[in-house]
Order: structure tokens, then C-alpha cells, then sequence
């Protein structure tokens, strides 16, 4: 019940799973979490470190500018 006292977009547990998908989608992601978390903490450090996209806390509120990673481009050979 705590959880949804704050008006949060996600509740304290669930905080740590979206950081992957903001992090894949372009441009800026801001999200209100109930609760910081330490797994929230080693979510924003993981995405930082991988260079995916710059993650940062600012209190309660998460914000994440992501970059949607591109695959290198190919040669293709053959008729295909």
C-alpha cells in the first residue's frame, strides 16, 4: 500500500526491471519510481557502463537517454 501512496509509475520491485528497456529506446525516458532500490542502482550502473545510454536518479525520479543500439552494417553477398 505504500507503494501506491506515492503515485509512482512502478512500485519499488518493479522499478529495476524497466531500466534494460528505456535504455534500448530512443531518446529520453523519465519515470517516477516508488522506492530506489540498490538492483536500481545496479541497473543505472550496468546501462552507464555498457554505453548503451546515460542513466541517472534525480530522488525518486529516473531518467534515462537512451540510443537505441544499431547492428553494423553488412556486405551482402550472393543473390540474397
Amino acid at each position: 500500500m505504500e507503494d501506491l501512496r506515492t503515485c509512482a509509475v512502478l512500485d519499488r520491485f518493479a522499478s529495476d526491471q524497466i531500466i534494460p528497456f528505456a535504455a534500448l529506446a530512443r531518446g529520453r525516458s523519465r519515470l517516477r519510481l516508488a522506492g530506489v532500490t540498490d538492483h536500481v542502482r545496479t541497473g543505472i550502473w550496468l546501462t552507464n557502463l555498457f554505453g548503451v545510454a546515460q542513466a541517472s536518479l534525480d530522488g525518486c525520479l529516473l531518467v534515462v537517454e537512451g540510443g537505441s543500439p544499431r547492428a553494423p552494417a553488412t556486405q551482402r553477398r550472393g543473390p540474397y
